[in-house]
Parts: C-alpha cells; sequence; structure tokens
C-alpha cells in the first residue's frame, strides 16, 4: 500500500475508513494490532519535530502540558507512551518523564510500520498535527476513545482542519 496525497482531512479518512482498514489489514503486523484489545487508559501521545522545526510548526510544550493534564483528569488509569521522530528532545523534556514508554523508528519502511501497528494498540489518543498520529486515532474502533488534538492544526499555513465534536481541542499556542 502506498498513500500518495493530503491525508489529514478527516472526513476523507473516515469516507474511506473501511477501504482503508481493509487494505492496511494485508499487512500481517498492522492487522494484528487491529485485533488488539486495548489496555484500559493506555494512550499513545505523539510527538513529531523533524521537519515540522524547520517549517515552524512544531507544536508547543504548552500544547502538550494542556493535553496531559486534561487526559489525567478525562481518562481513567491514565497511562501513556510516546511516539516520536525525535527520541532525544522527547528523553530530555521533564513533560514526558511519566512516559511508560518511549518509541522512536528509523525510517525503514518496516520499521515504520512496525511503529505504525503499535500506534493502533491504544485506547486514547494525543495526537499531533500529523498524519501518522491522525491515522491511528481515528481507523481505531474503540467507541470509548478520547482523541485531543491540536487547535489550530497549523499556525503558520492556511489550512483548514474540521475536527469532529467529539474531539477535545487543545489550543497549541
Amino acid at each position: 500500500n502506498q498513500f500518495v496525497g493530503y491525508w489529514q482531512n478527516i472526513e476523507l479518512i473516515e469516507k474511506n475508513k473501511d477501504f482503508i482498514l481493509n487494505k492496511l489489514s494485508n499487512n500481517k503486523t498492522v492487522s494484528k494490532a487491529l485485533g488488539c484489545s486495548p489496555e484500559k487508559g493506555s494512550t499513545a501521545l505523539h510527538v513529531r519535530r523533524g521537519d515540522y522545526v524547520e517549517m515552524n510548526e512544531e507544536l508547543f510544550e504548552s500544547y502538550y502540558v494542556k493535553a496531559l493534564n486534561k487526559a489525567e483528569k478525562q481518562i481513567d488509569n491514565f497511562s501513556y507512551d510516546v511516539f516520536t521522530d525525535d527520541e532525544k528532545w522527547v528523553s530530555n523534556n521533564k513533560i514526558f518523564s511519566n512516559a511508560k514508554k518511549i518509541y522512536h523508528s528509523s525510517s525503514s519502511v518496516e520499521d515504520t510500520i512496525k511503529t505504525f501497528a503499535e500506534f493502533l494498540k491504544y485506547e486514547n489518543y494525543i495526537i499531533s498535527n500529523s498524519t501518522f498520529s491522525l491515522l491511528p486515532a481515528i481507523l481505531n474502533n474503540n467507541r470509548s476513545k478520547n482523541i485531543i488534538a491540536p487547535e489550530p492544526w497549523f499556525r503558520n499555513m492556511e489550512k483548514t482542519f474540521k475536527y469532529p465534536s467529539k474531539w477535545i481541542r487543545i489550543k497549541n499556542q
């Protein structure tokens, strides 16, 4: 499978959810992850930096502080793991000191698929402004999930982003 184009459109993903899940399920690692029952309170938190720092679109630390505070209050048995492309920044940042685990993948196809599959195994999501966390948050079929998302999606680019009403939006400022 190869996804080409702009996939940061929730309505487009929702409209094609069955097709996307069907195609992703062709991969054994992803299929197994989709069949997992998430641990109660488990939350995947995504930190995307890399090229976003260069574009001046990375999320501020305050977003993560507010999102973690909200999640702790909102989610019973709250625990979280961090998924990131900047393991050093996350490891050196006190706000993530209570993370159970930090996931970092290389840019290899196999490692990316393995990490993406791991991302699908959670009950709740604190997403970044990236497709890598947006897709698992939407594709996960857990009906009681909480999704915490940044608002605005991008600070410096004109992108219309329609958040579902159930999502918890945290200001990125």
